[in-house]
């Protein structure tokens, strides 16, 4: 009986195969793994985002107030918003007639303590 293959027939191999599924596998196991690193910088970033937007949030309501207000009093003023702490410190500020506002916003994020710093000035407009 006569072999109805002919010589230049050519196919892949098993071991042919399998290197190509694996060298997909990795390839696909890199992607996986930047996806994995895209979400976790996504969610830092949004978390700083609402970090900072609470920080201005609190700067204008400050800004709005008069310059007697019990919350621009000298020192130390605290509130908590949703896994935030807002801190305000209240001084003179570098001329007469004028506070020095700094505000920090803190978030704890894997156990480590994250913050985002601003600094306003509010003047006593006569």
């Amino acid at each position: 009986m006569r072999n109805l293959k002919g010589k230049n027939e050519q196919g892949f191999t098993l071991i042919e195969v399998m290197i190509a599924i694996t060298i997909f596998a990795i390839g696909l196991l890199a992607v996986v793994s930047m996806q994995v690193t895209s979400i976790k910088g996504n969610s830092y970033s949004r978390r700083t985002t609402e970090g900072s937007n609470l920080a201005f949030g609190k700067l204008e309501e400050l800004a709005g107030f008069s310059y007697t207000d019990p919350d621009l009093t000298s020192g130390f003023h605290t509130e908590a918003q949703n896994g935030y702490t807002l801190t305000w410190d209240v001084g003179n500020g570098p001329l007469s007639n004028t506070k020095k506002i700094d505000i920090v916003v803190q978030w704890n994020e894997k156990g480590i303590n994250k913050r985002v710093l601003l600094t306003s000035y509010k003047s006593d407009i006569i």
